[in-house]
């Protein structure tokens, strides 16, 4: 512990006037107590122990979950301040019932993109391919369109322009999680 001490006088020596946070198990915290500004406390080596006085308590290490090994941790006071920042929600476009089939050669014309619509539900409904829309639309990403976008149906044609749509955005706070946000938003 006496290392750890000596590492955490030298960094506020160096850093003087930043504040300095310390990552470790209940024996860390408490060696520590008072010689550092946050507290952030390991699941894996504070044998079920929870120091009351931290600012963040990592209570699971090591959860899969959709095939990724996650930490959860719980936030008990302000784990620190890294800043906010504007985080730009685009819509997810999600798939809606399919109308009678028809053909993009028969059809011709001009497709106008609607909420839920993806790209390769609307090929399937003009009986062509992803790649044929990609190729006489020039879009970029076929993963990737928006409500109002025009698709040309059959031909060669100009690439299909995006709409301007009016970005909506976040000021992430401390406690926010992307999977909450992604769904408050309708975002993935």
């Amino acid at each position: 512990m006496r290392g750890i001490l000596n590492y955490i006088t030298r960094v506020k020596k160096t850093l003087k006037g930043y504040k300095v946070g310390m990552y470790g198990s209940y024996t860390v915290m408490h060696a520590v107590k008072g010689q550092v500004d946050y507290y952030w406390q390991t699941y894996a080596w504070s044998g079920g122990k929870v120091a009351d006085f931290n600012h963040m308590h990592q209570y699971h290490n090591d959860i899969v979950m959709a095939g990724v090994a996650i930490d959860r941790n719980s936030i008990k006071k302000s784990p620190g301040h890294w800043g906010s920042v504007q985080a730009q929600i685009k819509p997810v476009v999600r798939p809606v019932a399919n109308p009678s089939p028809k053909t993009a050669a028969s059809t011709g014309g001009i497709y106008t993109v609607k909420k839920g619509d993806v790209l390769s539900k609307i090929a399937a409904r003009y009986k062509t391919t992803v790649a044929e829309f990609v190729r006489i639309n020039g879009i970029k990403n076929p993963n990737l369109i928006y409500p109002g976008q025009k698709i040309n149906l059959s031909g060669s044609a100009a690439p299909a322009k995006s709409p301007t749509q009016k970005p909506v955005y976040h000021t992430v706070n401390c406690g926010d999680v992307v999977s909450r946000l992604a769904i408050k938003y309708g975002s993935t």
